[in-house]
């Protein structure tokens, strides 16, 4: 007897299909296993952050992204930055 998929995971099949774009579960889940503070910057509003960092003496690493018409992410780096990772 097969058992009928849960919504969480047909959500996770679906993310491992080529072309599906990752929503803010995904940039929780990522901040906490790689403990890092993500910062999402939006037009006219205050930066978001999430954090995943959870060593209180520890600086995190921080990522940066850009948030546009409320659907779609980007990477974000200061002008000049020319780091690897």
């Amino acid at each position: 007897m097969s058992k009928k998929p849960d919504a969480y995971e047909k959500y996770i099949k679906n993310l491992e299909q080529l072309g599906t774009y990752g929503d803010n579960g995904c940039l929780v889940a990522f901040a906490r296993l790689y403990q890092v503070k993500i910062n999402i910057h939006q037009l006219n509003m205050p930066i978001w952050e999430i954090s995943g960092v959870t060593r209180k003496n520890d600086l995190p690493r921080e990522l940066h992204l850009s948030y546009h018409n409320g659907e779609h992410y980007s990477s974000v780096r200061t002008i000049g930055d020319r780091t690897k990772a």
